[in-house]
């Protein structure tokens, strides 16, 4: 009888014990289950009763984490699951452990799932970090850290309020850990909140580096994770906040012995080492003693230019390039407080200098002088960046303000301004747009408004030219996203290229129109934006069409002698200008009409190798080079004035034209022969002596070109080029600029010399900006030259 009872008594176990586990493998499948719709409000109902207040902890704590799990295969569960987790209910089991961390686990899910979510439940996270709980408040951390990687919460604004909220990290190590994951957040605004920042890489410092007594897996986890979150965070600011890092680094490096610790400082000392090898010139703040002849020469050279009562308006393109008029007591030891003398000085100098520079109608002048300029403005936001306030400010905010503020001084001077500064003007602001950082967007668009309300005022040529040219040269600054404003800058040149009556102004449009096609169909395929991209890749291509249109028909109607050459091009719509040379009479009153529209021509060549007519792009190379003519010829030398204006277009146009179809390899001709054919030229206009301003312009766009063309040539370093015709080059040149010839011949010779050496003067394309080793063949030996 007691054996049966015993039998009964086991199975009884092992029954309830079989049912229990049914019961748990159920509640265990309601997430998957609760997909289904009509299954929700079933697996709603079947846990609520475990949700009561008066509830078993256990059965509670199970209940909110399973509400959890189903609100993460369905978002219908939401509502039920916020109640649970609201403050409200929360506080009401902060002293059941279980409970309390069963309810922070599902806040830190919410956020790390969904932080849209996380954002709606954002004072539940607030009371978790305000737990005394050391668990509860290391959930909350991370679930903050979740919505600051997200975006949604803003980290900084975030960390002034829970601050002060957190617990001793040294003796919790779940508290550190998730705090060393929360302060990685910290290094995305790192530079803007210098101080701020400077105090969470303290923090990230003191916990990875510190050491425990007793070994603890749980503290050498947050030791590594505050290393990792560290190495998010840029070296100098780590370098500025921890005094003596460099020592106290390498002897914390060569003395740690936990392996994990160890591995979790290897991307932070990656970041340390690529750090010095790029800053190891600049080690020091020492000026540098000068020590190669060139550097001599820089530094006593403003000296020996300026020397006497020589005043630097006097030599105004001089002064710009060597000169800094920062006054010599702020050079050194200035305060924010000498801003405003900082801003007279250079303010004065600007109208000094620009009241005595003389641009003369003269395309390539004004881009020489523009160029100029830049050196000028950099200087002047140097002197400006230096003095002002360094709190809570980063470098680029400093830069934009400087930017901003010469850009309003610049704007005040036009009421008071004679037509000569005010082309100067215009000149100034394009070169402050070129050399502001690539992400001082707003400055750019301030600038682009401003310039492309003065290419609209048709009463003003002199505004209308000057500005042209430096909105074409800044279209390529503009941020890629922003559309409109590069639509409206190319209909504005196409507007006013079609309905002005200056040719001045057409040339110079006709440039800008070049300087526009680098900046268009730059952007690859990009799959997760491909309907917006194609729409703009269309929109881009119309325009470089219409682009190539404009210049192309007014080529036509202000030289009728480039019909012919022009028809030729394989370009959508030329082909039907049947007649319209016949119709309209030559516009030779000003040669950079007709120059600057060639020069847009040869800039196209980038836009139309992008569009995919390679044969185009030769064709209009083929164009360039029949319009320099050949002096071996039986044909008269220029017996048409329209055709000076073509050739000297074509010479400054065909050294980028032929760099750029050297690097795409659509190249096919004889570099030495069209190298010969500028230099014969030059040499034979200086045998005909022939007089008037248009030939003068001629010389120096020869020899400009020329300077240019073989500076390409040597870049490349695929071509060896002849020794004596080289040699014979800059010979014609020495001659040029050392005889009495008129003013711009000289500048020619002498900006043909600097460009055989790469310097690239008039040239704002960036063709030849990159040093490369090139070859020169003398006999069967090679001299090898180091542009």
């Amino acid at each position: 009888m007691l054996h049966l009872t015993a039998s009964a008594n086991a199975v009884l176990f092992f029954w309830n014990m079989l049912h229990f586990c049914l019961q748990l493998s159920l509640l265990e499948s309601l997430p998957s289950l609760a997909i289904h719709g009509f299954v929700l409000p079933l697996a709603l109902q079947w846990i609520s009763p475990m949700l009561k207040r008066d509830s078993n902890s256990v059965l509670y704590a199970m209940a909110v984490r399973l509400l959890c799990k189903i609100w993460a295969v369905t978002d219908w569960a939401f509502p039920n699951l916020q109640v649970v987790l609201d403050p409200e209910n929360f506080s009401n089991f902060i002293s059941d452990r279980e409970i309390s961390a069963s309810i922070a686990t599902s806040i830190r899910d919410v956020c790390k799932q969904n932080p849209d979510r996380g954002v709606d439940i954002i004072l539940s996270v607030s009371f978790c970090i305000e737990s005394r709980d050391s668990v509860v408040q290391a959930l909350g951390l991370e679930s903050l850290s979740y919505l600051c990687e997200a975006d949604v919460v803003d980290f900084y604004t975030a960390w002034k309020v829970i601050s002060k909220q957190v617990l001793d990290y040294y003796v919790e190590p779940a508290v550190a850990h998730s705090l060393c994951i929360l302060l990685r957040c910290g290094a995305m605004d790192a530079e803007a909140y210098s101080v701020i920042s400077g105090n969470l890489v303290r923090t990230l410092w003191r916990i990875g580096t510190s050491k425990k007594n007793n070994p603890d897996p749980l503290w050498d986890k947050a030791r590594g994770t505050a290393f990792h979150s560290l190495s998010n965070y840029k070296v100098s600011l780590i370098q500025d906040a921890i005094p003596d890092f460099w020592k106290l680094n390498y002897e914390f490096f060569t003395n740690e012995h936990n392996l994990a610790v160890l591995k979790a400082m290897e991307h932070l000392q990656d970041e340390i080492i690529r750090y010095e090898h790029i800053n190891r010139r600049r080690v020091t703040t020492d000026k540098r003693t000068a020590v190669h002849k060139f550097e001599k020469l820089l530094e006593v050279f403003p000296r020996a230019v300026f020397k006497g009562m020589l005043s630097h308006h006097q030599l105004p393109g001089a002064a710009l390039l060597t000169l800094n008029f920062t006054p010599k007591d702020i050079l050194n030891e200035g305060k924010p407080k000498d801003l405003p003398r900082v801003h007279s000085a250079f303010e004065q100098a600007f109208v000094e200098i620009a009241e005595s520079m003389y641009v003369s109608r003269n395309i390539v002048v004004a881009l020489l002088a523009l160029q100029s300029w830049k050196s000028f403005v950099s200087n002047w936001m140097q002197a400006v960046v230096a003095l002002l306030d360094t709190k809570d400010s980063s470098k680029l905010n400093k830069a934009m303000k400087a930017a901003n503020d010469i850009f309003k001084i610049l704007c005040d001077q036009v009421p008071v301004s004679t037509p000569q500064v005010v082309v100067n003007i215009a000149l100034v602001i394009g070169a402050l747009a070129l050399i502001v950082p690539p992400t001082a967007h707003l400055v750019v668009s301030s600038v682009s408004d401003f310039l492309l309300k003065w290419l609209l005022q048709y009463e003003h040529e002199h505004k209308q030219w000057s500005a042209a040219l430096s909105l074409g040269l800044i279209f390529n600054c503009f941020h890629p996203t922003d559309k409109k404003s590069r639509l409206q800058v190319i209909n504005g040149f196409l507007e006013v290229i079609s309905k002005t009556e200056s040719c001045l102004v057409k040339g110079a449009c006709g440039l800008a129109l070049g300087y526009v096609c680098h900046g268009l169909l730059t952007r690859a395929h990009n799959a997760v934006d491909s309907e917006v991209e194609a729409i703009t890749q269309l929109n881009e291509r119309a325009s470089v069409e219409d682009i190539l249109h404009a210049l192309v028909t007014l080529l036509i109607q202000l030289c009728p002698s480039s019909c012919y050459s022009l028809k030729k091009l394989s370009i959508y719509g030329i082909s039907s200008m049947g007649g319209m040379e016949e119709n309209i009479h030559s516009f030779s009153d000003d040669p950079w009409a007709v120059a600057g529209l060639v020069i847009g021509l040869g800039n196209s060549v980038v836009a139309l190798y992008r569009l995919g007519a390679y044969e185009a792009v030769t064709e209009v190379k083929d164009v360039l080079i029949s319009w320099i003519p050949n002096v071996d010829s039986n044909s008269a030398l220029f017996d048409e004035i329209d055709s000076v204006s073509l050739c000297m277009g074509s010479c400054l146009a065909l050294p980028s034209v032929v760099a750029f179809c050297q690097r795409v390899e659509l190249l096919n001709d004889d570099l030495d022969a069209l190298f010969n054919r500028y230099t014969s030229l030059a040499s034979e206009l200086l045998n005909l002596n022939k007089s008037g301003i248009i030939f003068q312009n001629l010389l120096m766009a020869i020899c400009i070109g020329a300077g240019s063309f073989l500076s390409s040539i040597l870049n490349d370093g695929v071509h060896a080029m002849e020794f004596n015709g080289v040699k014979g080059f800059l010979d014609t040149l020495r001659h040029i600029y050392t005889h009495p010839f008129p003013p711009l011949v000289h500048l020619g010779g002498m900006f043909g010399v600097v460009n055989a050496f790469g310097a690239g003067a008039g040239d704002l394309t960036g063709v030849f900006s990159k040093p490369m080793t090139s070859q020169i063949k003398h006999e069967v030996s090679f001299i090898h030259l180091n542009t």
